[in-house]
């Protein structure tokens, strides 16, 4: 079973891309901790588009998500 708690959706401000799709699933992604999870709270401080928005989408990189293009949340 799989527990949607936000659907991130980022709009690309390029036609062909401004951003890997993987790099900003993994940077939204929550970091499971060591023990089996049984709850949301397993994972410790999830992360957010306000903690990643300024982050390179590449640590060579100096884009950020942010520049890359308009996002929005469908949180439940």
């Amino acid at each position: 079973m799989v527990e949607v708690v936000h659907a991130h959706v980022l709009t690309h401000k390029n036609r062909s891309g401004s951003v890997s799709d993987f790099a900003f699933i993994d940077a939204l992604t929550p970091k499971k901790l060591e023990k089996p999870s049984e709850s949301l709270a397993d994972y410790g401080d999830l992360p957010t588009w306000e903690k990643i928005k300024n982050q390179p989408v590449r640590p060579d990189s100096k884009v950020t998500f942010a520049q890359c293009g308009d996002y929005h949340d469908y949180a439940l």
